[in-house]
């Protein structure tokens, strides 16, 4: 496994399709680094992250007791969606970041593409017929 440019455009997009479903949460990481990268040198919005980060972690470990908001029981899921849009809303739109975001999802994502375009693998091939008589 290594580094290489694909041959035909067939392969170059099997190679995308293979390592972006095996290399999901790979990217996933590498976009929240660029992302957390990129509002760096804004302090607040740094700390309101982090702490909503941690609080997302605890929701998680404290999954065996659920919370109660608003008097009735939710999920895990509904809680960190919550969470996690009133993130993006507060660093949006209070913070004024939203370019900063941009050009970082964009950079992101050329990373990871130009990642899984140029990965080799060795991703399972269909038998042949003839292995198929066998």
């Amino acid at each position: 496994m290594a580094l290489s440019i694909p041959n035909s455009l067939v392969e170059a997009t099997r190679r995308v399709e293979y390592n972006f479903r095996n290399f999901t949460t790979h990217y996933a990481i590498l976009i929240f680094y660029i992302f957390f990268l990129s509002i760096f040198g804004n302090s607040s919005c740094m700390v309101i992250l982090i702490n909503v980060v941690f609080v997302c972690f605890l929701v998680y470990l404290n999954y065996q007791h659920p919370m109660v908001l608003f008097n009735c029981r939710d999920d895990i899921i509904d809680i960190l969606a919550f969470l996690g849009a009133f993130t993006i809303w507060a660093m949006i739109f209070v913070f004024d970041i939203c370019l900063n975001l941009w050009v970082s999802f964009w950079i992101a994502s050329a990373l990871a593409g130009l990642h899984a375009l140029l990965w080799e693998t060795e991703a399972p091939t269909t038998p042949a017929a003839s292995d198929a008589a066998v």
